[in-house]
C-alpha cells in the first residue's frame, strides 16, 4: 500500500513559490504572521483528513461541522467579521491568505469554507439588520453554523438576470413565498441559513424585481433533491434544491425589497479574488512536487531538469504562478482601499483559474506516468479541483467579455479626462443636467429625486411625461435620495467616473424603496464633458 505521505504529501519546504522573494512588499508582517499560523493549521487540521475528504464524497455532514468548529475557535470562519459579531475583524488579504493555505491541501475545503464564510456572511454584513447579523452572523463567525449563496438554477447560470425563483407577498399570512429551484449551490444540503435571490415583481426588469432573502432549511417548503458527484472537489456537497411555497417572514428580506441586484453585484468582485487566491493555493502542490520530482528523476543518465523540455516548462509555472498572484494581490489591496476594482478583480480571477488548470497539467505531463495515476504523488486530484475554477463564480467566457467592456470604458473616459477645456461652475453644471437627458429612456417614468450634497448646496431633479428639470431646494416628497459629495457627481457627469461603480464603492448613497426608478436613473442620462463645454 503506498503510504498517505506520499499519496497526499505535506506542504512541502521547498519554499520555490509559496513564499516569494519580494513578501515584504506584498503582504505585511502582520499578514506574513498569519500566514504562517494558517499554514500550521492546515498541517496540524486540514492535512490529516485531506484523503477522507476526497476519498468519502461528498464528505459527510458531521465532519464538515467538527472541522468548521475547530477553524472558529481559531477564528478563521469569522475573519471578515467585525468582533461586535464575534469575528475578527481582519481586511480581506487574511480571509485570502486562508483560502489559500486551505487550498493548497485540500482544495474542497476551501470551497465550502468560502461559501458560508464569504459567499454567505458579507451580503449580510453589508446590507442586513442588526437583528440579522446578531442571528445569522454571530454563529458563522464561531463556526457552529453553515452558510450558503443560492443564485444558479436549472436554467440561469451566468444569465443572473433571468432568474425563475418567485417571492410573492401574502397579505392574509404576512409572509412571503418562495418557489423555485436552485442548482449548484454549495453547501446547500448542510447549510443552517442561505441567502436565496427570487423575483418580487414581475411587471418590472428582473434587475429591478429582484429581492435577496435569509432562509433556514429546516423551514417547511425546502428539500434537497440531490448533491452532485463532481468531477473535482469531491467533498463538497454541491446541491439541487427546491422551494415549494416555502413562507419567509418579512424580517428576512436583506436589504429591501427590489434591492437583489444590487446586492448579488456587490459581492462579486470579493468572490473574484476569492477564487483567485484558491486557485494559487490549487497549482502550490503541483507544482513544488513537480519540481522536486524533476530533480530526481534521472533519465539517459541525468535529471529531466537538464531537458529544456522539462525545464521551460518549469520557467513556464514559476512565472505564470507569480503573476497569477501579483494580480490576485493587487486587486484585494484595491478592494480593501474601497477603489473601484471590478476589471482587476475578473482579470485576476481569469489568469489565476486559467493558470491553476495549465500549471496542474503541466505538473501531470512532466511526473508522466506517476502524475496520472492517483497511486504516487496525488497532484491529479489538484488537476480535477483546478477545472472548476474557469467554470464556478463566472466563466472564463464571461470574465473576457466584462474585462474587454471596461477596457473599452475606459478607453472612452481617457479621452474625456484628457479635456482640460471644462471650467463650469457646480451650479452651472447642475442647471445643464437635463442637456444630457435621454427622454427615450423616461417613458412611463415620474419622479421626484432629492440630491443632498455635504459640501454643496442641495437640487431636486424631477422627470415627468418624458422631460426633465432641475432647481435648488429640497422636498419630502422625493421618491429617491441621492447623497454624496459634488465633487464625486462632477466627475460622473463629466464621464470620469462610472455611476453604479460609485455607488458599489460607496461614494454614493441612494435611498429609494422603488429598485426600477434606481435600475433605470442611470441610463436615463447620458454625461460628457463635451456637454458642459460653452
Amino acid at each position: 500500500m503506498i503510504p498517505k505521505s506520499v499519496l497526499y504529501p505535506r506542504t512541502r519546504g521547498l519554499k520555490i513559490m509559496t513564499i516569494m522573494n519580494d513578501e515584504d512588499l506584498l503582504y505585511t508582517q502582520e499578514e506574513l504572521a498569519f500566514r504562517e499560523k494558517a499554514r500550521e493549521f492546515v498541517k496540524k487540521t486540514i492535512t490529516p483528513v485531506a484523503k477522507d475528504v476526497e476519498t468519502r464524497a461528498p464528505w459527510p455532514e458531521d465532519e464538515w461541522r467538527k472541522l468548521m468548529g475547530k477553524m472558529g475557535e481559531e477564528g478563521y470562519t469569522g475573519l471578515m467579521i467585525p468582533k461586535k459579531y464575534g469575528g475578527g475583524g481582519k481586511s480581506l488579504l487574511y480571509q485570502l491568505i486562508a483560502g489559500e493555505e486551505i487550498s493548497a491541501v485540500s482544495p474542497a475545503l476551501t470551497m465550502g469554507f468560502g461559501a458560508s464564510c464569504t459567499l454567505s456572511a458579507i451580503p449580510i454584513l453589508r446590507f442586513g439588520t442588526e437583528e440579522q447579523k446578531e442571528k445569522y452572523l454571530k454563529p458563522i463567525a464561531e463556526g457552529t453554523a453553515l452558510g450558503a449563496l443560492g443564485i444558479t438554477e436549472p436554467n440561469v447560470g451566468s444569465d443572473t438576470a433571468g432568474m425563475q425563483t418567485t417571492a410573492t407577498w401574502d397579505e392574509n399570512k404576512q409572509v412571503w413565498i418562495l418557489t423555485g429551484e436552485k442548482r449548484f449551490i454549495t453547501n446547500a444540503s448542510i447549510a443552517d441559513q442561505i441567502i436565496i435571490f427570487a423575483l418580487t415583481d414581475s411587471n418590472v426588469d428582473s434587475k429591478s424585481g429582484m429581492t435577496a432573502f435569509i432562509i433556514e432549511p429546516s423551514w417547511p417548503g425546502f428539500s434537497v433533491i440531490q448533491d452532485f458527484d463532481l468531477m473535482g472537489r469531491r467533498g463538497v456537497h454541491n446541491t439541487l434544491f427546491k422551494m415549494e411555497a416555502m413562507e419567509v417572514p418579512p424580517e428576512n428580506v436583506l436589504g429591501k425589497k427590489n434591492q437583489g441586484f444590487l446586492i448579488l453585484m456587490d459581492e462579486l468582485d470579493t468572490e473574484r479574488v476569492g477564487i483567485a487566491a484558491e486557485a494559487l493555493g490549487c497549482m502550490r502542490q503541483p507544482f513544488e512536487v513537480a519540481v522536486e520530482h524533476s530533480m530526481k528523476r534521472v533519465q539517459f543518465g541525468r535529471p529531466i531538469s537538464r531537458f529544456e523540455g522539462i525545464s521551460f516548462k518549469i520557467a513556464d509555472m514559476a512565472t505564470q504562478m507569480r503573476a497569477a498572484r501579483l494580480m490576485t494581490v493587487s486587486a484585494a489591496r484595491m478592494i480593501e482601499k474601497g477603489l473601484i476594482a471590478t476589471k482587476e478583480a475578473t482579470m485576476a480571477k481569469l489568469f489565476a483559474t486559467e493558470t491553476s488548470v495549465k500549471l496542474t497539467d503541466l505538473a501531470i505531463q512532466i511526473l508522466g506516468g506517476e502524475g496520472y495515476v492517483k497511486d504516487f504523488s496525488g497532484i491529479e486530484k489538484f488537476y480535477r479541483d483546478a477545472r472548476l475554477g474557469t467554470i464556478g463564480g463566472g466563466t472564463s467566457e464571461i470574465m473576457r467579455f466584462l474585462i474587454q467592456r471596461e477596457v473599452y470604458i475606459e478607453a472612452k473616459r481617457g479621452k474625456i479626462q484628457r479635456r482640460e477645456d471644462v471650467t463650469v461652475d457646480f451650479d452651472t453644471m447642475m442647471s445643464m443636467i437635463p442637456k444630457g437627458f435621454r427622454s427615450d429612456r423616461a417613458e412611463g417614468v415620474s419622479a421626484l429625486i432629492q440630491f443632498e450634497f455635504s459640501d454643496n448646496k442641495n437640487w431636486l431633479l424631477s422627470i415627468n411625461e418624458q422631460a426633465c428639470s432641475v432647481e435648488q431646494g429640497n422636498s419630502d416628497s422625493a421618491l429617491m435620495t441621492v447623497k454624496t459629495t459634488s465633487e464625486v457627481w462632477k466627475n460622473i457627469m463629466l464621464g470620469k467616473t462610472d455611476a453604479m461603480n460609485a455607488m458599489m464603492a460607496g461614494k454614493i448613497e441612494i435611498t429609494t424603496d422603488d429598485m426600477d426608478l434606481l435600475m433605470k436613473f442611470a441610463r436615463m442620462f447620458k454625461f460628457s464633458s463635451d456637454l458642459f463645454v460653452i
